[in-house]
């Protein structure tokens, strides 16, 4: 999917207001009410990303959010090529994008639980904040724990494609060559960052645009919920 057709419906699904809150005036609502329909939103919005993202080909189809291979193999790849290298580097890419769904199939409780921790404060803080707020609260709550739980996932995986062997191997090439020095040094490493880097980043870009627009995107809600605080 087009990151441009994610953003869209995460928009949609991830800020949609409760039947039951759009029928109330804005005047009526409270900072519990807009709390929970932030909460709401947010687990929409989080089984939403990890249903798009934690699937086959979540990453792998999507140019978007597609992970690229490390800086220094994407910059040698024409050279790898030319010395009969361009399948194992295929192989290597594609195996990095299956980590990456694997992982992120796995998401979902953490970041559920993210949310159901919210308290009313932190919600309307939340509401409040800059153009970015509701990604920085998810970003703070849940990285360091899924960093720790995508890990093993993504050795599994690349191991199961022998990608973890074949990240070494070309890693060693490249330090004997003077590149790849800052690289990460498993590919686990790297698809683990590049995974959470993108998950954020999408559901930020999803947030900046709500916020830039929230008539586009979910009138009822951005009305009663912003209105009332």
């Amino acid at each position: 999917m087009q990151r441009r057709q994610f953003n869209h419906v995460l928009t949609q699904t991830a800020l949609v207001t409760p039947l039951w809150l759009a029928a109330k005036p804005a005047q009526a609502l409270t900072q519990a009410q807009a709390a929970q329909a932030l909460k709401d939103s947010l687990q929409a919005g989080a089984q939403f990303a990890v249903k798009q993202l934690g699937t086959t080909d979540g990453f792998w189809a999507a140019e978007k959010v597609r992970i690229p291979l490390p800086p220094f193999l994407a910059q040698a790849q024409p050279l790898l090529k030319t010395f009969g290298q361009g399948q194992r580097l295929n192989a290597l890419h594609l195996a990095i994008n299956r980590a990456a769904e694997s992982a992120v199939a796995s998401a979902l409780p953490l970041l559920q639980g993210a949310v159901s921790r919210l308290s009313v404060s932190d919600a309307v803080s939340i509401l409040k904040g800059g153009d970015t707020a509701v990604t920085d609260y998810f970003a703070a709550a849940t990285r360091a724990p899924l960093q720790a739980q995508f890990l093993p996932v993504v050795r599994r995986t690349t191991d199961q494609y022998n990608a973890s062997a074949q990240y070494t191997k070309l890693l060693a090439k490249a330090k004997r060559f003077g590149v790849g020095k800052d690289q990460p040094d498993t590919v686990a490493d790297h698809v683990t960052a590049t995974a959470l880097d993108s998950l954020y980043a999408t559901l930020s870009e999803a947030e900046q645009r709500l916020r830039a627009s929230p008539r586009q995107a979910a009138t009822q809600l951005l009305r009663q919920v912003f209105g009332s605080l």
